[in-house]
C-alpha cells in the first residue's frame, strides 16, 4: 500500500514537473517574441532555444525551433546554425506544408548562402524523388544543373539542363536551361581537369556554338539573346577563327549591354591579326 502510494506520488510529481516545463516554455516563448519585436534578435534566439529545450517535441517547441532558425538566417546571417535547425525541424515535424517550406529554405541555404553544391544536389534530388508533382520541381532541377556546373561536372550539368528542356518545354525554365547548355559546353572547353576525362576543347567549343545557335533559333526574343551571340563569338575566338569571331562581335556591338567589352574584343583581335601580318579582318 505504501509502495503504491509512493509510485502514485512519483507519477504526480512527473506530471507537475511536465506542466511546469510547459508553462516555463510558454513564458520563454512570450519573452522571445517581445525581444524579437524590439529588434533584439540574438536575445530572442536565446529564448527560442530555451523553449526548444523545454518542449523539444511539442508544437510550441517546434514553432520556437522554426522561429529561431528563421531569425538566424534572415537577421543574424548565422547560416550554418540556421541550416542545422531547419534540418532538425524537418526530422521532427514529419510531412506537411510547413515541412515543404522548410525544405525549400534548406535548399536556399545550401545553394545560395553556403555554396555547398554536392549537398545541394543530394537535397534537391531527394525532394524530387519524394514529391514528383511539386510545382517547384523545375527550379530544383535547374539548381541541380547549376550545382554540377560549379562542381566542374559539366556532362552531368548538361544532362540535367537537357532534361529540363525536355520536361518543361515552352517554359522560361526551358529557355534558361537551353542557354546554360551552351555555357556549360563553352566553359568545359577552357577547363583543365587533369584527368583522363579531359574534354577536347575544340569539340567543346563547336558543341557550344551548336547549342547557342539552337538557343537563338528556339528563343529569338529572349533577353539572353545578346549573351548567346557573345558566346558564339567567343567560341570562334577560342577556336582561333578570328575573322569569323570579329564579324560576330561586330554584329552585337550595338545590342550588347556592355559595348565597351565588345570594343576591347575587336581591338584585341585586330592586334592578333596584325601580329600575323594581316592588316585587318576580312
Amino acid at each position: 500500500m505504501i509502495r503504491g502510494g509512493l509510485v502514485g506520488a512519483f507519477l504526480l510529481g512527473l506530471g507537475l514537473a511536465s506542466g511546469c516545463s510547459v508553462d516555463s516554455a510558454r513564458n520563454h516563448y512570450v519573452l522571445a517574441e517581445k525581444l524579437w519585436a524590439d529588434g533584439r534578435y540574438q536575445a530572442a534566439v536565446v529564448e527560442f532555444n530555451k523553449v526548444v529545450k523545454r518542449d523539444p517535441h511539442g508544437p510550441l517547441g517546434l514553432q520556437a525551433l522554426l522561429r529561431s532558425a528563421t531569425t538566424e538566417r534572415l537577421f543574424l546571417k548565422s547560416h550554418r546554425s540556421a541550416l542545422e535547425k531547419f534540418q532538425q525541424y524537418v526530422r521532427l515535424a514529419g510531412e506537411g506544408a510547413d515541412t515543404l517550406a522548410v525544405e525549400r529554405q534548406v535548399g536556399d541555404l545550401l545553394f545560395e548562402e553556403l555554396g555547398e553544391y554536392s549537398e545541394t544536389v543530394k537535397h534537391y534530388e531527394a525532394m524530387i524523388t519524394r514529391r514528383p508533382a511539386d510545382p517547384e520541381r523545375a527550379r530544383y532541377l535547374f539548381r541541380v544543373g547549376r550545382s554540377y556546373f560549379f562542381l566542374w561536372r559539366f556532362s552531368e550539368s548538361i544532362a540535367t539542363f537537357e532534361r529540363i528542356s525536355r520536361e518543361f518545354s515552352g517554359t522560361h525554365w526551358a529557355e534558361r536551361a537551353a542557354f546554360e547548355i551552351g555555357l556549360a559546353h563553352f566553359t568545359s572547353g577552357g577547363h583543365r581537369s587533369g584527368t583522363e576525362n579531359q574534354v577536347d576543347e575544340t569539340v567543346a567549343y563547336r558543341k557550344a556554338i551548336a547549342a547557342y545557335e539552337a538557343f537563338l533559333k528556339t528563343f529569338p526574343g529572349s533577353a539572353l539573346r545578346s549573351r548567346a551571340a557573345y558566346g558564339i563569338a567567343s567560341c570562334y575566338e577560342e577556336l582561333d577563327q578570328l575573322d569569323t569571331a570579329y564579324r560576330k562581335y561586330q554584329e552585337i556591338l550595338e545590342s550588347y549591354p556592355s559595348p565597351n567589352v565588345i570594343k576591347i574584343k575587336l581591338a584585341r583581335i585586330r592586334e592578333r591579326l596584325a601580329q600575323r601580318g594581316t592588316d585587318k579582318p576580312n
